[in-house]
């Protein structure tokens, strides 16, 4: 199954002061996100260029809020009926904001991708060997 669409394969973005903070701390709050389809990658590129231009801080903000929706799933910890705008600085968005990206096509993809691949060498190892004792 496609890594996106799989819903086991989930990350969870944590701001670096909260990290010390055990998960379900009152002060703790994580951000579940999944993995962008090709079509949601797409829409990065305009929101990081405008992240990174002489745009308003309003800009600025609205764009970071946009690329953590893009593959938001759920805010675990802060009040029930807070969204990214209401628990987040500008800063600590930005720092999440760079997270987000980083995983996108960092280590956790490449170790699913690469659990995957050994799991398929494994198994036609398995039917290779039967094969020869079989013979």
């Amino acid at each position: 199954m496609p890594i996106a669409l799989s819903p086991q394969n989930e990350f969870t973005l944590t701001l670096k002061a909260d990290q010390e903070l055990e998960p379900g701390h009152p002060q703790r709050v994580d951000i579940v996100c999944r993995y962008l389809t090709c079509r949601q990658f797409m829409k990065l590129g305009p929101l990081i260029e405008q992240l990174s231009s002489d745009s308003s801080v309003a800009e600025k903000t609205q764009a970071g809020i946009e690329i953590i929706e893009l593959g938001l799933e759920r805010i675990i910890g802060g009040p029930d009926d807070a969204g990214l705008y209401d628990l987040l600085s500008f800063d600590e968005l930005l720092e999440l904001v760079a997270e987000f990206i980083d995983r996108q096509s960092g280590p956790s993809l490449e170790q699913k991708k690469s659990s995957e691949l050994q799991s398929a060498c494994s198994s036609s190892d398995s039917v290779r060997i039967a094969r020869v004792h079989t013979a």
